[in-house]
């Protein structure tokens, strides 16, 4: 008889300072329209979405405050 010993599948988890964030508190976080989130993140400009289920998204929280860093300030 063979033995099997279970080994523990590694976890994959978001830092603890990450969480996700859903479309409308994304907007109201980066003051961007609906469309212009979705058109930047086409492009490459805005940080991917992430898949919750069949038909929601969200954005990790740690990317969207590491994009609004990279964003150059404005000096008047």
């Amino acid at each position: 008889m063979q033995q099997h010993t279970l080994t523990p599948e590694p976890q994959v988890s978001a830092p603890a300072s990450s969480r996700i964030l859903r479309l409308k508190q994304v907007i109201a976080i980066t003051g961007l329209a609906r469309s212009s989130i979705y058109r930047a993140e086409g492009a490459g400009r805005f940080p991917h979405r992430v898949k919750l289920g069949p038909n929601s998204v969200g954005w990790r929280s740690d990317e969207i405050e590491a994009w609004l860093a990279a964003l150059p300030r404005r000096t008047h």
